[in-house]
């Protein structure tokens, strides 16, 4: 399954480095890394979803790994889950009863700046989720507008852009961090601002980073899944 999930890895007595799936099978999964890595290496990865999957932990070999060729390339690892460890297979199990959400709604907030952003993803999520879907995208085109929104109705994910006309993504997530009433909020970053804006936003407490272009598709196939909206 094409699933972004956040992955906490961690190399032998090395740091723990966040970042996430992009896929998830029976025998292994894919992430996202541009850190060089060696085939063989044993890795240990925690795999979670704020509000939907508890985390879950996995060992693993890297079985190869992709360094980015260039600026709109992403580097990624494969790795096999080891023999000893729980299978994926428990994963995906926990996660379908986890995201059984049935009829009940699930509200996402995209704070972005670029109006045709805006209206490609309005676009994609309403080919995506149909009009009687319990999935409801709402949009904010700055910092001061999202939190307009947040303070007045309650939200299940926070999709935000780094670069905004009226601050940084980092300054918003740390805002909405800091307010015991958006504790549940599960947060997503999304920027081409590369290391620099991903450092920032995870510092801040968002949940993990994703590289614009966002994958559309794999985005909204991950929301619908994890509630229990398909298969």
């Amino acid at each position: 399954k094409r699933l972004l999930l956040r992955a906490e890895v961690a190399r032998g007595e090395g740091p723990t480095f966040v970042t996430h799936t992009f896929e998830l099978g029976t025998g292994g999964l894919t992430v996202r890394s541009d850190e060089e890595v060696q085939p063989g290496e044993t890795v240990r990865v925690v795999l979670s979803f704020p509000g939907l999957v508890e985390p879950f932990e996995l060992g693993g070999t890297v079985l190869a790994s992709k360094l980015p060729a260039g600026t709109a390339e992403l580097g990624a690892w494969t790795v096999a889950f080891d023999d000893g460890s729980k299978s994926s297979t428990d994963l995906l199990r926990i996660v379908d009863a986890t995201g059984d959400g049935g009829d009940v709604g699930y509200r996402v907030l995209v704070v972005e700046d670029n109006p045709m952003s805006r209206d490609v993803l309005a676009l994609g999520a309403k080919q995506f989720f149909g009009k009687d879907s319990p999935t409801e995208l709402d949009f904010a085109a700055s910092a001061s507008s999202a939190w307009e929104r947040l303070s007045a109705g309650h939200y299940d994910l926070l999709i935000v852009d780094f670069y905004l006309s009226d601050g940084t993504g980092d300054e918003l997530i740390r805002r909405v961090r800091g307010a015991s009433d958006m504790a549940g909020v599960a947060i997503v970053a999304a920027s081409v601002g590369g290391e620099e804006a991903q450092n920032a936003t995870l510092d801040a407490g968002a949940d993990f980073f994703i590289d614009k272009p966002m994958v559309l598709r794999d985005l909204f196939t991950t929301i619908e899944f994890l509630r229990g909206l398909k298969e």
